[in-house]
């Protein structure tokens, strides 16, 4: 409670760390000489101080897919204060980034199914990470994740015994 007299306009500017994190209000209350009483109402603001914590979960931490045809999905949550977080997705190769895609929520919030077509991946390892920027511009990072895509078959040669060999083995 801040009680400030004053003659004609007032101006009073609070520190955002004076709050903590979350949903506030504020109202105004005027009482002039003769006690009359007037309220400016209600207002309400909120104080974010914390970037938005980004977790990653699928494809998994140092998975291998085999995949040849179909989708790789990307999935993601991500918690924060505030209902509207960009975040962008970098998907990278051993030779830089590969893919970058910006995706914008206003639920609170999880992505999921980022898909994109395994035929886009080559055969190598392959890391992958999330940054999110609040509405407040706090900015958070996710871990970064490594994959490998393998869409080579095995080659299997077979030497020994020749094909409709027969054998009469006395020793």
């Amino acid at each position: 409670l801040v009680n400030l007299a004053s003659t004609g306009t007032a101006n009073r500017s609070f520190e955002a760390s004076m709050f903590t994190n979350g949903s506030h209000n504020w109202t105004v209350n005027c009482t002039d000489d003769a006690r009359g009483t007037t309220s400016g109402g209600t207002r309400f603001f909120i104080v974010d101080l914390a970037p938005p914590v980004v977790v990653l979960d699928a494809p998994a931490n140092n998975s291998i897919y085999n995949h040849t045809s179909g989708e790789l999905n990307f999935t993601w949550n991500v918690t924060d204060i505030n209902t509207t977080v960009l975040c962008n997705l970098s998907i990278t190769n051993g030779t830089g980034n590969f893919k970058n895609v910006s995706k914008q929520s206003t639920t609170n919030i999880s992505f999921t199914n980022h898909s994109f077509t395994s035929s886009m991946f080559t055969n190598e390892s392959h890391t992958w990470s999330v940054v999110c920027t609040d509405s407040a511009e706090n900015v958070g990072n996710s871990s970064v994740f490594n994959f490998t895509v393998d869409q080579q078959f095995p080659n299997l040669v077979l030497t020994a015994p020749a094909n409709n060999t027969f054998y009469n083995h006395t020793s």
